[in-house]
């Protein structure tokens, strides 16, 4: 029996593509050979290019298929909230990570240390938590501490459960508030109880006890 027809948007790239792939590292290759470095480059932008749209493809039919941002996430080695900045307008009427699952949502703030202060109203310090904790790879998280890099500038990060704190109606000491999510229920569990700590009389910002206090938990 022939194969069935396939026609879902992934198929749907394969087909537009056709041996345009296939052409275009040949061509790359041969420019190569040829010290035709900017030949080269045209033809892997190409390739870029088409691989972009293979993600895409793959997205919306995983999407289509009820495929959930976490589940997505994982297949695609990034945290829900990345694909969901990527792929939010790929089907239409999606809900966001924090709308499809409120029992992982967090809320987060940041700062510049010396513009901003730091208030535990806001949430716990994210460096606080374990490095292997899901919102340490957030879009948003890794942008920012990347502009602290370049800027040379310290800032901080704080990790709230929405409707605790909104620094937004108080005075204007943040840099940019915004919402995310966890990977599970067991993250959200790490943020309370550092939540608890940061906040007691005898905790200071910074300190290692609190980073014990969740590792504990693990």
């Amino acid at each position: 029996m022939p194969d069935p027809i396939v026609t879902n948007h992934t198929a749907q790239v394969r087909d537009a593509c056709g041996t345009a792939l296939v052409d275009a590292l040949n061509e790359t290759a041969q420019a190569v050979a040829q010290h035709q470095w900017r030949r080269a480059g045209c033809h892997a932008r190409l390739l870029r290019e088409r691989a972009d749209l293979l993600y895409l493809a793959i997205a919306r039919d995983a999407l289509d298929a009820g495929v959930d941002w976490w589940q997505l996430g994982v297949d695609l080695s990034m945290h829900p909230q990345d694909v969901w900045e990527l792929y939010q307008c790929a089907v239409e009427g999606l809900r966001s990570p924090a709308e499809q699952r409120p029992d992982l949502a967090v809320q987060l703030t940041a700062g510049v240390d010396a513009v901003h202060d730091y208030d535990t109203a806001y949430g716990a310090d994210l460096d606080d938590l374990p490095t292997s904790h899901s919102l340490h790879q957030d879009p948003t998280v890794l942008r920012l501490r990347e502009a602290s890099v370049l800027l040379r500038a310290d800032i901080w990060v704080a990790v709230n459960l929405p409707g605790e704190a909104d620094p937004r109606s108080g005075r204007d000491r943040v840099a940019v508030a915004w919402s995310s999510v966890a990977s599970n229920a067991n993250e959200i569990g790490h943020i309370r109880h550092l939540l608890a700590v940061s906040r007691s009389p005898t905790h200071c910002r910074g300190s290692t006890s609190s980073v014990r206090a969740v590792h504990d938990l693990r």
